[in-house]
């Protein structure tokens, strides 16, 4: 029963209040399954794909529910267009990251939408065959791994492609124990050139999603996020980095800064990233497009994704300018 929702000024429902209201609250799933009854009553194709909305924000991302949920999403993708999407699943059109979920599970979730948007290949399932790996590497070290990370292996293993980019994870097989550069604990990513490593202190490893710890060889430590922050921060820059990376468009953050709030970006603060290189690390975000930018003694290095038919949508000049160059 609608009662008093999405009703017109003649006590009817119409489509552009029910997307209304789901636009002042974008979680309402109740809502969302008034929706589907309304577009039911229509013969409304949208009435499924609203649903299968509903249920991969019902079900555990580790489920089969979640995931079969997901793959029928998928295959209703032209019964509408992406205006009508982006309101009914807010995860279609994400480009943030600045939403900053509090908690795992919920990071987990803003990973797998955000690689729906920028990546060329999305999430599509739990590898079942990590867990049989996890549980010889849980043999090998002797302990149990924190959840987090077993969550990672489950959701991204076999994925080379955002876990061994330029500066890679370890795999199962390679997580190793680690005492230098005043650092004890589990070594989880290195360094390209192997001059700095990503960790979990031997004293976290009993934490569910322990802090991350960067260090450099003869250099202090520095604590950063936890493994679930600092995975869905990495993997958004690997894939940005595969979609365009330049160093060198603008000196300082200060020159690059100007030009993209002209532009309508906002610049965010996501906290502690651990990229050691970097004196500073920023991120620019936009409807159309996200920029990360990293500052060294002597330049920027910038990574933007993009989807091909919106390279230059949102961008000021100079970074235009930058990408004609590069791209």
């Amino acid at each position: 029963m609608l009662g008093t929702r999405a009703v017109d000024a003649a006590g009817m429902p119409d489509d552009a209040m029910f997307l209304g209201r789901l636009c002042v609250a974008p979680h309402d799933l109740a809502e969302r399954l008034v929706y589907a009854d309304w577009l039911d009553q229509r013969s409304d194709p949208r009435a499924d794909a609203v649903r299968h909305v509903v249920s991969m924000a019902e079900a555990p991302m580790r489920s089969d529910a979640y995931w079969a949920a997901k793959a029928a999403r998928s295959a209703c993708r032209e019964v509408a267009g992406p205006g009508w999407w982006e309101v009914v699943d807010p995860a279609a059109g994400r480009t943030r990251l600045t939403c900053d979920p509090d908690d795992r599970s919920r990071r987990w979730r803003a990973m797998d939408a955000w690689l729906d948007r920028w990546s060329k290949q999305p999430l599509t399932g739990i590898s079942a065959s990590s867990y049989d790996r996890i549980a010889a590497c849980e043999t090998r070290l002797g302990f149990e791994l924190p959840a987090s990370l077993r969550e990672l292996f489950t959701l991204l293993d076999g994925r080379d492609d955002l876990l061994r980019g330029s500066d890679p994870w370890h795999t199962l097989e390679e997580l190793e124990w680690c005492r230098e550069a005043g650092f004890e604990g589990l070594v989880i990513r290195t360094e390209n050139q192997g001059v700095a490593s990503w960790g979990i202190r031997a004293e976290h490893l009993d934490d569910k999603d322990p802090p991350v710890t960067t260090f450099r060889f003869a250099e202090p430590r520095i604590e950063t996020s936890e493994v679930s922050r600092f995975a869905l921060l990495h993997v958004a820059q690997t894939v940005s980095c595969q979609h365009f990376f330049a160093g060198g468009i603008f000196d300082t953050l200060e020159g690059l800064r100007a030009p993209l709030a002209s532009a309508g970006f906002v610049e965010v603060d996501l906290g502690p990233m651990g990229f050691w290189v970097y004196e500073d690390m920023r991120v620019f975000e936009h409807p159309a497009a996200m920029v990360f930018a990293g500052s060294t003694k002597r330049q920027v290095d910038v990574w933007l994704p993009f989807r091909e038919e919106g390279l230059f949508e949102g961008l000021p000049q100079a970074l235009r300018h930058g990408l004609d160059r590069h791209v």
